[in-house]
């Protein structure tokens, strides 16, 4: 859903909000995807698999089902124009995603090729999978600055704009469960 406001007491002035949800499911290839790379480490040639979250070589490993990422998306702002030539805004966005989805960690440790070992995967060096691994908060302001000059029959524009945002991690899945108790 969404929902947006405007307000213009004046004409030299404009307050604007919105806050909005929304969903990103996963793609077909972080669904299903999977392939096999063969690196050079150490003098040695190791085949890294990355599976599909259902693929017993990742569910044994604690791949679950992946979810789509969820958001909520804050913003306001002010839109100011003291004279008619010059009008300059500032905006606030806050934007939170839950159980975004990435690609996680190669697990090739010596416990994760034991595990796999046990349960008859024994060409594996390592393995990765998709998982809904990170929830993170983007947010920040935009300063914009629009000055327009008459130029014989049209207008010549200079802009100014700067913009900070900072992006932080909230969460991070913890190891899986099989490789804590090992």
């Amino acid at each position: 859903g969404k929902l947006a406001l405007r307000y213009q007491p004046v004409k030299q002035f404009v307050l604007r909000g919105a806050a909005s949800t929304g969903f990103r499911a996963p793609s077909l290839a972080q669904s299903f995807f999977s392939h096999v790379t063969t690196s050079y480490v150490a003098g040695q040639l190791i085949e890294v698999g990355n599976f599909p979250v259902d693929h017993p070589a990742a569910e044994l490993l604690g791949a679950k089902p992946l979810k789509e990422e969820t958001s909520v998306n804050l913003s306001a702002g002010i839109a100011v124009t003291p004279r008619d030539n010059f009008t300059f805004t500032l905006d606030f966005f806050n934007i939170k995603i839950n159980d975004r989805i990435l690609l996680g960690a190669t697990f090739d440790d010596d416990t994760t090729l034991a595990i796999l070992a046990n349960a008859g995967y024994t060409g594996i060096g390592g393995l990765q999978y998709f998982t809904n691994g990170l929830d993170t908060r983007t947010q920040g302001i935009d300063l914009t600055a629009n000055l327009r000059v008459p130029a014989g029959t049209g207008n010549f524009d200079l802009n100014a704009s700067i913009n900070y945002t900072k992006n932080e991690i909230l969460r991070v899945d913890p190891l899986p469960q099989v490789l804590q108790d090992a």
